[in-house]
């Protein structure tokens, strides 16, 4: 009995190569997927609007002046980091009694360095499109007052309209009628008759008659 001995295939060249090439769309996959996930994170990071205060019962120490809709982080310090020595108690309070302004966030937030958060502390809120008045609650702290506005944070510009053909055409149409152009809207040209005298015949029958004497 004869036993047929079955010879190997021969490996094919670009099998190898197939095979990094799909190594490297793996990985150029994953690296988008992780780029996209990263600038998703980084958009949904919440802003953080921070006010000082210290001894100054006239105003704050720093404060933001505009802000975007959304939710935000609201960050209120007063303690001897932001310059208070004499302990001296601040608030930051939204007015919401005031109709000229925003009153959908009633915050208020006492501090001072002595409690026990070290006169810092943070508030999460969502603000909306418009103006926001702040102001200091103690008394004799009237001053310490002012306007936060915030913004949709579109920035989308309407596009220019297209202009319309008839417009442009009934543009074109008077352009050329003021122009003179094309010769089909201006008036035939007039022929001028040819003479071959010097002088015409009326002219001419008054000079050859005879003067009356």
């Amino acid at each position: 009995m004869t036993v047929k001995r079955r010879r190997p295939k021969p490996i094919r060249p670009w099998l190898p190569l197939l095979a990094a090439l799909l190594m490297v769309l793996g990985l150029s996959s994953a690296t988008a997927t992780v780029a996209y996930g990263q600038d998703d994170t980084r958009q949904a990071v919440q802003q953080t609007l921070t006010w000082t205060a210290g001894d100054d019962i006239t105003k704050y120490s720093s404060a933001p002046t505009t802000a975007v809709a959304g939710k935000a982080t609201i960050v209120f310090e007063n303690s001897t980091a932001t310059g208070n020595t004499m302990g001296m108690p601040h608030t930051l309070t939204f007015d919401v009694s005031d109709p000229e302004y925003n009153n959908d966030v009633p915050l208020n937030i006492l501090a001072n360095p002595s409690d026990d958060s070290g006169g810092k502390h943070t508030a999460e809120v969502t603000l909306s499109p418009g103006r926001y008045r702040y102001h200091c609650t103690i008394p004799g702290h009237g001053q310490m007052q002012g306007i936060l506005v915030v913004t949709d944070g579109g920035g989308a510009r309407t596009p220019p309209r297209p202009r319309s053909r008839r417009r442009s055409r009934a543009r074109r149409t008077r352009t050329a009628r003021t122009s003179g152009w094309p010769p089909s809207a201006c008036p035939p040209p007039t022929r001028a008759r040819a003479w071959t005298g010097s002088s015409s015949p009326k002219a001419m029958g008054r000079s050859s008659r005879t003067p009356p004497r």
